[in-house]
């Protein structure tokens, strides 16, 4: 698993199981728990799903997760690409504002076909009121990505709807 918040996850399970493990009744030893570390993983949530060009999935939805997902990328060295959707009824400015801080970050906004995804009229609205990049046509974006960045690091992020589709896309691609 990937991403610091990752990390702080597991630390409170693990805590949890010492915790448990004072009963009697319930022990689970520390091997298991290493192996259970290592073999532990959640598509779509710092999902690094190719390594050439780097590309790795978020679901952040939220600002406390877009929050997280930004202390994240920001921790990775070199140029960064970020394809973000946000859900029409997101805090999409907080969302925004909170990855157009990231160091070394585009900012790339676009949508998805769901019933609560931003319509592309809005996203074009948004991304020029913003002052970032975007392609209301995502498939498009990431493909013009995955051909021409290959020293930069790409992310993908704002919704699990849109990482779900996203991700079967590139799974399918890549096989």
């Amino acid at each position: 698993l990937f991403g610091l918040h990752q990390l702080n996850n597991a630390a409170v399970a693990i805590k949890v199981l010492q915790y448990l493990n004072t009963f009697s009744t319930f022990e689970i030893d520390l091997a298991a728990i290493r192996k259970g570390l290592e073999k532990a993983f959640w598509p779509g949530r710092m999902e690094k799903i190719i390594s050439n060009p780097f590309i790795m999935l978020d679901g952040a939805h939220n600002p406390e997760g877009i929050k997280t997902f930004a202390h994240s990328v920001q921790k990775y060295p070199g140029p960064k690409k970020i394809i973000v959707s946000i859900l029409a009824d997101k805090n999409y400015q907080e969302m925004l504002a909170m990855l157009k801080s990231i160091p070394n970050a585009e900012i790339i906004l676009t949508t998805f076909d769901y019933p609560r995804a931003m319509m592309a009229e809005e996203v074009i609205q948004i991304g020029k009121n913003e002052g970032i990049s975007l392609n209301p046509d995502w498939q498009q974006a990431l493909n013009n990505l995955y051909e021409t960045e290959t020293n930069t690091k790409i992310f993908i992020t704002g919704s699990l709807y849109f990482i779900s589709e996203v991700r079967k896309y590139l799974l399918a691609s890549i096989r």
